[in-house]
């Protein structure tokens, strides 16, 4: 599984719902074992767990940092579950 396997509109209703359900740390919200958070003019947003980090830039560009093959697995299946029950 490489970074094509991200879906961003989907990453993006997840980030949505992070916000919405989740609770806010700061400048972040955590829900579900994952953390969202902007930058001040919500062009950049970025989706996190504890080993994988998205970064949804304008345009839907993307910047991927994950330690290894299975560790995108789960967070791409962790991202399919939710939008899947919520959706």
């Amino acid at each position: 599984m490489d970074e094509t396997c991200v879906d961003v509109v989907q990453a993006l209703r997840v980030f949505n719902l992070v916000l919405s359900q989740g609770v806010r740390q700061g400048d972040e919200y955590s829900w579900q074992g994952l953390t969202a958070s902007s930058d001040f003019d919500g062009y950049n947003v970025c989706l996190q767990d504890a080993l994988v980090r998205l970064d949804i830039h304008f345009h839907s560009s993307f910047h991927l940092n994950s330690p290894s093959r299975r560790a995108l697995t789960l967070f791409v299946s962790q991202l399919q579950a939710l939008d899947a029950q919520y959706h």
